[in-house]
């Protein structure tokens, strides 16, 4: 398996009941651009957090590691926030 790194952002936004529920993912090419994209999703009234993220693995086969939390912006999931490694 051939492991390549991929770096990404996780929008997140309540559902009525008050829940997190993710919003939309977005592609970013390094963890610089998935930064600033993550703190900038939070700026506008659609999402109430983003998380920017590493993705581990062989996109090919579609077989990753837990995501590698980068930054997280706003308020995220608890299990999100967790996973920071700082």
């Amino acid at each position: 398996m051939k492991s390549t790194d991929r770096y990404a952002v996780q929008t997140y936004v309540r559902n009525r009941k008050g829940a997190f529920n993710a919003g939309r993912g977005i592609a970013c090419k390094n963890a610089d651009e998935a930064r600033r994209r993550a703190e900038q999703s939070c700026k506008g009234r659609a999402n109430i957090g983003a998380a920017a993220m590493l993705l581990k693995g062989d996109e090919y086969l579609g077989s990753t590691e837990e995501p590698i939390i980068l930054a997280v912006f706003g308020v995220c999931p608890p299990d999100v926030i967790d996973e920071i490694p700082f």
